[in-house]
């Protein structure tokens, strides 16, 4: 008898770490739940990159008629075409927490081996200016693109974290891996640039894109 009590304190005490508080289960999360876990092991939360893409945006662009036999660096204003602005924001509309942004877009920079502005900064609201030098060795006007431009990069991440799950409509459970969606995007500074239209391909990516955006049909 008394070595079956023994064994029913034991199993009692072993369940403690399952047991919730007695004062009731807090809401459940939306986000998700994955595999079970230690919390003495496991540490802190953990942020994994789920996607990661790059590509070159053009932020500033004008075009202009160069004429024949000119060769000189010339300043150029150029239009504000859009306006990059980095950020962090989890899939459920919770406001991420700076330290959280931070790390995620170090991992993402990573990713795609950029080293990417903090979540909040953004490009240029103005218009600017571009200086160049051109060269126009025909007998007539050519067209050429002046611009600036951004590496811009996107994704997605997750934010894993060792936390108490409860049973539906009960007020215990026991510890899982706490899923967090969220999307990232931010960009690189890039440079700027004057290109002649019809030039060809043998360019970078931002000429290449200015080139797209700037020149007539």
């Amino acid at each position: 008898m008394k070595r079956i009590i023994r064994l029913l304190v034991i199993a009692l005490a072993a369940s403690v770490s399952l047991v919730a508080f007695p004062f009731g289960a807090p809401a459940a999360h939306a986000d998700g739940w994955g595999d079970a876990c230690n919390p003495n092991t496991y540490g802190g939360a953990r942020y994994r990159i789920v996607s990661a893409t790059k590509a070159p945006v053009i932020t500033h662009i004008s075009t202009y008629a160069i004429g024949p036999g000119v060769r000189r660096t010339i300043t150029k204003s150029v239009e504000k075409q859009t306006v990059i602005t980095a950020a962090v924001t989890y899939s459920s509309r919770v406001n991420v927490e700076a330290s959280v942004a931070a790390k995620v877009l170090v991992k993402g920079g990573a990713e795609v081996n950029l080293q990417l502005q903090a979540s909040g900064s953004h490009t240029s609201t103005t218009n600017s200016s571009v200086t160049e030098e051109v060269a126009n060795t025909t007998s007539r006007n050519v067209q050429y693109v002046f611009y600036k431009g951004v590496s811009k990069a996107s994704g997605r991440f997750q934010k894993r974290t060792c936390s108490y799950y409860y049973f539906p409509g009960k007020n215990y459970g026991y510890y899982r891996v706490r899923v967090k969606d969220g999307n990232w995007r931010s960009w690189a500074i890039g440079g700027s640039g004057a290109v002649q239209c019809g030039a060809g391909t043998s360019l970078g990516a931002l000429a290449k894109a200015a080139l797209a955006l700037g020149c007539p049909a």
